[in-house]
């Protein structure tokens, strides 16, 4: 009987202007199982190369970097189509700033003071193709870089203009919700709750439904915006 290998790393490369925070980073990462740091760098001006280079899955990427900073790194990153997913890794909390980084491409956003296993779980989700917004951190549309109209009118429903309507769930709804929000696969949630996939879906449809959301993406704006009104 063959026995299943196991699947391969996430590979992840840091740009970062600090040596000693990268350093941390992958001192952190090395100890997580299935994740491999490939690549660092100081600021954004080699990062194309190297994530050809390395083949990088993830790239952490700090926004404020000397040289090339890393808007301007979403920036190319978009326009080549890289295959690698960009996580904003960043000490900025400006909700302009933060919201900009997520309409040039970012994936997900984890406040750098933020709890370690916010990044590990940004990471991991992000890989699946989730996306994973900091729940400690404010977003907001900017009018200056929204690029499209229809776009940002939605936006601006979910992180702003109208109630998030969480109170309509219930409790069991509202667990669900929290926790895919917060990134976790349904088959986490479903394992973490005790219930069936079945039942898991019955709830997401459910919860889409009062939210009046059609995506994971939406849940996790409107979870943001949940916070703000905290």
């Amino acid at each position: 009987m063959l026995s299943r290998s196991a699947p391969p790393p996430i590979r992840v490369a840091i740009a970062d202007d600090h040596g000693l925070f990268r350093a941390g980073v992958q001192a952190l990462l090395n100890d997580e199982a299935g994740i491999e740091v490939v690549a660092e760098l100081e600021d954004g001006r080699a990062v194309q190369q190297e994530l050809l280079r390395t083949r990088a899955d993830i790239l952490l990427l700090d926004l404020d970097m000397p040289h090339v900073d890393g808007y301007q790194v979403l920036q190319q990153l978009r326009g080549t189509g890289a295959a690698a997913r960009a996580i904003v890794l960043t000490g900025i909390r400006d909700p302009a700033q933060l919201s900009r980084s997520i309409e040039l491409g970012a994936r997900g956003v984890v406040a750098k003071k933020g709890s370690t296993r916010n990044m590990v779980e940004a990471i991991r989700a992000v890989h699946t193709g989730m996306r994973w917004l900091d729940p400690t951190l404010k977003f907001q549309p900017s009018r200056e870089h929204q690029p499209q109209k229809a776009a940002s009118h939605r936006q601006n429903k979910l992180l702003g203009n109208r109630p998030s309507h969480w109170e309509r769930l219930t409790p069991r709804e509202y667990e669900v919700a929290e926790l895919v929000a917060k990134g976790c696969r349904y088959k986490e949630v479903a394992e973490q709750l005790t219930i069936s996939k079945h039942t898991l879906k019955n709830h997401v449809r459910h919860i889409f439904e009062k939210l009046e959301i059609r995506s994971r993406v939406e849940l996790a704006l409107s979870g943001v915006q949940r916070q703000r009104q905290r």
